[in-house]
């Protein structure tokens, strides 16, 4: 489960990484990031979130496998 969860970081992590420099540029220049943009972020966090949770609920590694095989949860696709 440890190494599958890390997975989910792994794979929220690659798709925030193209649109950082949007956060970063907001900062900098106290501007905001675009909405769909913030929502895009916020819900790929929340996808990662409930990925790690369902893995957690796994009973056994038949579940798991069921699991990985047929996710529920999918990531959102960017704006």
């Amino acid at each position: 489960k440890t190494l599958w969860k890390q997975k989910q970081s792994d794979i929220a992590g690659s798709l925030l990484a193209p649109s950082d420099w949007r956060v970063i540029k907001a900062r900098e220049t106290g501007g905001q990031v675009p909405i769909d943009w913030f929502n895009y972020r916020r819900d790929v966090r929340s996808a990662c979130n409930t990925r790690q949770t369902e893995i957690d609920n796994c009973a056994d590694v038949a579940a798991l496998q069921e699991l990985i095989d047929n996710p529920t949860t999918t990531w959102p696709e960017e704006p």
